[in-house]
């Protein structure tokens, strides 16, 4: 058994004539909350000096687990030799390495749980790929990726952090999901496959509407696109963000420059050098509550570059999060453009709930995502480790 998250879900009265005629959507905003508890295992790391301690966590009590007392750079090291790995065997013995020297023996228990793993992290430890590990006593599972703790039994990170968040809107009650979608953006440096990818994406939706309109539930799903440098620029880009009100879901697809030094001024990048940063961020009075940021570039990375990615990544999430972002998707390294595309779309087809009998909580959208690029060619194994989600496992679409 996981140790469970407490979360509040709003559950439908059927004590309530009035609505329990109505669809879903509408009896969960007229009903009084309920109390849910959906199974996790939550764990907290923390980098200290040349130490790493390991606790469990639930609510505000943590207990501490373990200890390993190594320098920094030979785990940090061993993780950028983990990522640049592009057979998945080399990728298991790696993955298996760098678990063995990072995590405590008295702590891996943890590990081979069968609920999904929530991760609570600094800057330091959002640096290694969790998602990629793999623990010695699930080497033996026949799965074909089953190994890997980011596909199962999945991996969410959150931040261990005292910064304070916007206060969240007051609820919409026009029943809308709006989405945005940013593909191409940057003139000196096409990405065929973004459009592709938000093409794609255009279409699941388009599939969503109609089944939301067959099944009678009142809800609408309004998608709005910017694809191409000129409609997909940065001051356009802005402005829709800024707009009221605000959308509740945005993907990106296209370049993004992550700066080590001064991680705040990483960011999307437009024609002529504009960025999207935090920076811009703090002008817009409400962030969507879901962020993609699919950004990728074709062919592999070169180790030194691949150890400036995984620094200034979690900086450039924190940054969203304390803009008010609920749930952040990000990659750690540059990735395949074509296997960029396929992960965004198997995502949304599992989030969406299309050609499936429910819409998918996150931790399972992301780990179909990961499995169906994972081994499909070397680029599929070079890319599926790098996706992360900062956020909630169990978040799903209204």
């Amino acid at each position: 058994m996981g140790i469970p998250a407490l979360e509040i879900a709003i559950s439908p009265s059927e004590s309530i004539p009035v609505t329990a005629a109505l669809p879903e959507g509408i009896r969960q905003s007229l009903t009084p909350a309920a109390p849910r508890v959906d199974p996790v295992t939550r764990l907290w790391v923390e980098g200290r000096g040349k130490k790493y301690l390991f606790g469990w966590s639930l609510d505000q009590a943590s207990h501490l687990q373990g200890v390993t007392q190594l320098d920094p750079e030979k785990i940090l090291g061993a993780n950028d030799q983990l990522a640049a790995k592009e057979k998945p065997d080399h990728q298991k013995s790696k993955a298996e390495y760098l678990f063995n020297l990072l995590v405590p023996e008295t702590f891996r228990e943890g590990f081979a749980r069968k609920d999904p793993i929530v991760i609570e992290c600094d800057n330091r430890t959002a640096q290694i790929h969790w998602e990629m590990l793999v623990p010695p006593n699930l080497s033996h599972r026949v799965i074909p990726g089953s190994e890997f703790l980011g596909i199962y039994p999945t991996i969410t990170r959150q931040f261990r952090n005292s910064f304070g968040v916007p206060p969240e809107p007051p609820p919409r009650f026009d029943h809308t999901l709006r989405v945005l979608i940013v593909a191409d953006t940057d003139a000196n440096r096409s990405l065929p496959a973004a459009k592709d990818e938000a093409e794609k994406i255009l279409a699941t939706f388009s599939e969503y509407k109609r089944t939301l309109r067959y099944s009678g539930i009142d809800q609408h799903v309004l998608v709005e696109s910017l694809v191409g440098p000129d409609d997909a620029a940065y001051d356009n880009v802005l402005e829709k963000l800024m707009r009221d009100p605000p959308f509740d879901i945005l993907h990106y697809c296209g370049h993004c420059e992550f700066v080590a030094e001064d991680p705040a001024t990483s960011g999307w990048l437009f024609t002529n050098g504009e960025k999207i940063t935090a920076h811009e961020l703090t002008r817009v009075g409400c962030v969507p509550g879901l962020v993609f940021s699919n950004a990728c570039s074709s062919g592999t990375m070169p180790p030194e570059a691949a150890s400036v990615a995984r620094r200034a990544m979690p900086s450039f999430a924190e940054a969203f999060f304390k803009q008010g972002v609920k749930n952040f998707i990000c990659t750690a390294w540059s990735v395949s453009s074509d296997r960029a595309r396929d992960f965004a779309c198997r995502f949304y087809q599992v989030l969406l709930g299309v050609n499936a009998e429910r819409r998918g909580y996150m931790y399972e959208a992301m780990s179909e995502a990961r499995k169906s690029i994972w081994s499909v060619t070397p680029s599929g194994t070079r890319t599926w480790g790098a996706y992360q989600h900062y956020g909630n496992p169990w978040h799903r679409l209204p």
